[in-house]
């Protein structure tokens, strides 16, 4: 055992905190760089689960529509989402292009209701499953879209259409990310055997 008095006193080192360092708008850069709701940071790089990247690249590589079903509340509702031909995307952006909107939200708004009756392919619910059709592109007008809209969603609960619609953009950002996971040199790793 040391002898106490022997002993060296050490001078206590305070501890460095890391600088802080505000931007023009008074927030950090980690504060302004982070999402406030789900905490998602720009350094925080999203992948597409495997299973989606195995099932993506054998639906392009046999020229099949990539779908994928949604599993909400415990299973109690499903959503199956669907993506869309090279036909169907280029009728869309075209028919959004030529029509005179107010605003950008409507056109938004349009934007979202017509993705909405190619993309949705069925909701299922423990009374059923609901099959919607494709929607045509012969019958493609701002109209005739509101109106197979109101038909196949007006009735719905307000709160099912936000579960819906959430449900649909994560679909969009799956495809996006499965796009860019082709650059990835990792893609075909998690592609597994055909």
């Amino acid at each position: 055992m040391a002898d106490q008095s022997t002993e060296k006193a050490t001078p206590e080192k305070k501890e460095q905190k890391p600088q802080i360092v505000f931007n023009e708008k008074g927030k950090t850069d980690q504060e302004k760089a982070t999402c406030p709701r789900c905490g998602w940071h720009p350094t925080d790089k999203p992948a597409a689960p495997d299973a989606d990247m195995q099932e993506y690249l054998r639906c392009a590589l046999g020229g099949k529509l990539f779908t994928k079903v949604y599993p909400l509340y415990d299973g109690k509702l499903k959503l199956k989402f669907r993506s869309v031909n090279a036909a169907e995307a280029e009728f869309i952006n075209k028919v959004l292009m030529k029509n005179d909107f107010d605003s950008d939200i409507e056109v938004q708004d349009m934007a979202l209701k017509a993705k909405l009756l190619f993309y949705l392919v069925s909701v299922e619910t423990p009374e059923g499953e609901e099959v919607f059709e494709a929607f045509s592109l012969e019958e493609f007008t701002v109209t005739a879209v509101n109106e197979e809209y109101k038909k196949r969603f007006g009735t719905k609960d307000e709160t099912l259409l936000r579960s819906i619609n959430q449900t649909f953009q994560i679909f969009l950002g799956l495809q996006q990310l499965l796009i860019a996971g082709g650059f990835d040199s990792n893609f075909w790793k998690g592609a597994g055997p055909f």
